[in-house]
């Protein structure tokens, strides 16, 4: 995944879904963290449900500029 969303129309028109992009991210973050040590915690639970949240609020229509 090589696109980078810069605003909530970049992800409706694009069709990743953000629990999509989360799942994308937490997966780099684990591959890389070890080398890097960027991040001591990540609230994987807390970034799903926020990331299901928005997309629910996406499809509702009721996703505001920062969703």
């Amino acid at each position: 995944m090589q696109r980078r969303f810069h605003s909530l129309e970049d992800i409706r028109s694009s069709g990743i879904s953000c629990v999509a992009l989360v799942e994308f991210y937490l997966q780099k973050i684990k591959e890389k963290n070890q080398k890097l040590n960027a991040f001591i915690e990540t609230w994987e639970d807390q970034a799903m449900e926020k990331a299901k949240k928005v997309d629910q609020n996406i499809t509702n229509g009721k996703a505001g500029k920062l969703a």
